[in-house]
């Protein structure tokens, strides 16, 4: 059963990685230019951030109840105890990185107070952020699928 609920929450945070890279992903077709981003792109995106981050506690609430998982199948020996390392720091890796990197980037994008230059820079550097976050999060998920299924016992 928590393996079923820790897979649900990988679901989560690979959707919500997802969409924004969709987002993201507006950056792309000025990716090879230094002038800053058309304010259609900039107001697209800082809107986008300005309601994702505006109240990340459902978020975090997942992220804890993962976390909880993960120390729950160390502690019961459940998966093998190098899966299960394995899976805690393929799980750190993003989270930490959203809290200290991705998410106040993304706060400061969707607060618009930074000149149309800074927000360009602030635009363009999540796409790399969201993508390193996405494949570590399907790292994750290979693992625990092999956990639970590939015979890792």
């Amino acid at each position: 059963m928590l393996a079923l609920i820790l897979f649900a929450g990988i679901g989560f945070l690979l959707a919500v990685l997802w969409i924004d890279l969709v987002f993201d992903a507006m950056v792309l077709p000025y990716h090879d230019q230094n002038e800053p981003l058309p304010e259609k792109v900039l107001g697209t995106m800082s809107s986008f951030y300005h309601h994702i981050t505006f109240n990340p506690i459902p978020l975090f609430i997942v992220m804890l109840i993962m976390l909880g998982i993960l120390i729950l199948q160390l502690v019961q020996h459940s998966i093998p105890a190098l899966l299960g390392w394995l899976s805690l720091v393929l799980f750190l890796i993003p989270t930490v990185y959203a809290a200290v990197r991705i998410i106040p980037v993304a706060n400061r994008l969707g607060s618009r107070k930074d000149t149309h230059t800074e927000q360009s820079k602030l635009a363009r550097s999540l796409f790399a952020m969201h993508l390193f976050s996405f494949i570590v999060v399907l790292l994750f998920g290979a693992v625990q699928f092999y956990a639970a299924w590939g015979g890792a016992k």
